[in-house]
């Protein structure tokens, strides 16, 4: 019952934005020869446009790595997704200055200091987490989405700074005591009436959440493991003895998912990632 009714509420924010759409081209074929009605028509199916369903991407300055040259990593990734019943994935990307790792859209995102600082054992621990975060699935998380997109424009939405520099200057120079505009009364009536509709709009994106359960948010890597990386990258220490001093801080472990050889296979194959990322460190916060 719990999943049907996240469903039913979820397709009727869709439906929402689809109705926006139907109508914006209703207004604009039955008066098709009023240009009031193609402004209004058109300003529908932007709203439908705008709060369109939409999947999480990728991140923008995620790499994806060449199978060929990244065959131990793609082997670990596809043995610890057959392990835990996870689906394997179709890519694995890294991320320079990612201190979390992700599984969007199939593709594995991996943060190159998360895994830098991760003994072989922890990194097979690392990939089960990422695998089995729970994932909302595209109808509800878009429909969240849109819901979230209606709350920011009816509540946190400003006014253009140049319309409201144009408008003090008019009253200025009309007169320093004139009354209201017809631009600030409208912006004023135009936020009374974001305040008034936003109300069904949290109720819904409130009782979506409730039902769905928590979002997958990725859980970021402990600063204590970040900080002495960090350190060592800007005293210019190489890679290869930025990890073995991690190899001793971290505790010891085995997992036959990947082996201490297999892991410094990996570690092998992402060195020159490693070495572009390692400039970068100083930059984590």
């Amino acid at each position: 019952m719990k999943r049907v009714t996240t469903v039913v509420l979820a397709l009727s924010v869709h439906l929402t934005t689809l109705a926006f759409l139907l109508l914006g081209l209703w207004v604009i074929l039955v008066n098709r020869t009023l240009w009031p009605a193609w402004l209004l028509g058109g300003l529908l199916i932007a709203v439908g446009v705008l709060l369109r369903p939409r999947r999480r991407r990728v991140p923008a300055d995620a790499e994806v790595l060449d199978r060929a040259r990244a065959q131990m990593l793609y082997g670990a990734a596809e043995r610890v997704a057959q392990a835990c019943g996870a689906v394997r994935p179709k890519a694995v990307a890294i991320r320079d200055l990612g201190t979390t790792s992700e599984y969007v859209r199939g593709v594995l995102v991996i943060g190159l200091p998360a895994w830098l600082t991760l003994s072989p054992a922890e990194r097979v621990e690392h990939l089960v987490e990422v695998y089995s975060r729970h994932d909302r699935g595209l109808l509800v998380e878009s429909a969240l989405t849109t819901l979230e997109a209606w709350r920011d424009a009816l509540l946190h939405s400003a006014p253009l700074s140049s319309r409201v520099e144009a408008n003090t200057q008019m009253t200025a120079a009309i007169s320093l005591g004139a009354p209201d505009t017809t631009y600030e009364v409208t912006g004023m009536l135009g936020r009374t009436l974001g305040r008034v509709f936003v109300g069904p709009v949290l109720l819904a994106e409130r009782g979506l959440t409730a039902l769905a359960g928590p979002p997958a948010v990725p859980r970021p890597l402990d600063s204590r493991r970040i900080a002495p990386i960090q350190a060592a990258a800007l005293r210019g220490e190489s890679v290869e003895a930025i990890r073995r001093g991690v190899l001793e801080r971290v505790p010891e472990g085995t997992n036959a998912l990947l082996t201490d050889e297999a892991s410094a296979a990996v570690d092998h194959e992402l060195s020159r990632h490693y070495i572009r990322a390692v400039r970068g460190f100083g930059l984590i916060s």
